[in-house]
């Protein structure tokens, strides 16, 4: 069981988790943001109203703690213990690949087309880590079939895609006013896809 799930991302938290994750290591601070929020979200915790704002106040109370110091380059940060002649410290790059996702369940995609209909109910999301590990933390273990991956969007600003693929899906009367999850859109891989083009061309 993850001890921050349901809570939100602070900066206690954030500290806590950074020194489980990415100890004696030293990395860019967006990186360490990057990582500790997204293991949050993944693992149930609730986001951070300000997830750079909460990353820098962690990182300046570890400092405070003894338990990590800036890297001697701009923007990198040492966590936890060190020792430079024997101890490597592991750098890494920045990864900046994000996606917005599309699923759907078969049984849904089953219906539509016994009732011949070209659209069904998706779920459209984003996610700065996995897709298939994203999507496997929403969907637990509680329902009788795997869900399936529509498709899977790389883009840069997953985040500003995914609001304006909802906006445009919204307009056109596309979303599922009562299900009980949000971001539910009946529509078909086709139409998704259509729209991010446009959006990102």
């Amino acid at each position: 069981m993850y001890n921050y799930a349901g809570l939100p991302l602070t900066p206690t938290v954030f500290s806590d988790l950074t020194i489980k994750l990415v100890n004696n290591k030293m990395l860019r601070r967006a990186e360490i943001i990057n990582i500790v929020t997204t293991y949050h979200s993944d693992n149930g915790g609730l986001p951070s109203n300000n997830a750079t704002l909460c990353g820098k106040k962690a990182l300046k109370d570890l400092h405070e703690l003894g338990q990590a110091k800036p890297g001697g380059v701009v923007g990198f940060w040492i966590i936890g213990e060190y020792d430079l002649k024997n101890k490597p410290i592991v750098i890494t790059e920045v990864c900046n690949k994000q996606f917005v996702y599309a699923y759907y369940f078969p049984a849904y995609r089953e219906l539509a087309k016994l009732s011949a209909l070209e659209v069904w109910p998706h779920k459209i999301g984003m996610t700065t880590s996995s897709t298939k590990n994203r999507i496997t933390s929403q969907v637990g273990t509680a329902l009788p079939e795997q869900p399936i991956v529509a498709l899977e969007y790389e883009c840069s600003d997953a985040t500003g895609l995914e609001k304006a693929l909802h906006y445009v899906l919204t307009s056109r009367g596309k979303k599922m006013i009562n299900s009980p999850g949000a971001e539910w859109y009946s529509t078909n891989e086709a139409e998704i896809t259509s729209i991010l083009n446009f959006i990102a061309s």
